[in-house]
């Protein structure tokens, strides 16, 4: 077993939509648990997705962080970004752009 006192363990390129995962979120909240991840960032493609609801519902923000991001994919390649406000006003995969 490895000692992590003092350290977080985080992923920072998790696809929660179902476009690449056909994981719901609150069941990706629960594995990330399970493997001991205490941050768990989602970078679906062009679309802005949170955890946070699900990490609250579960009641388990004591045990898992999250940040809002994006994996940005314009041709020729891919970057990811966050954090990022995701505004449930507007339509989805639109985040918080003008």
């Amino acid at each position: 077993m490895i000692d992590s006192r003092g350290w977080y363990s985080a992923d920072f390129h998790v696809h929660p939509r179902l476009a690449d995962s056909i994981v719901p979120l609150p069941h990706r909240v629960i594995e990330f648990i399970a493997d001991g991840i205490d941050l768990l960032t989602s970078t679906d493609h062009n679309v802005i997705t949170d955890y946070a609801p699900s990490i609250k519902a579960l009641g388990v923000g004591h045990l898992i962080s999250t940040i809002v991001g994006d994996e940005i994919t314009p041709p020729p390649g891919a970057f990811r970004a966050f954090p990022l406000p995701q505004d449930l006003a507007r339509p989805p995969g639109r985040g918080a752009g003008p």
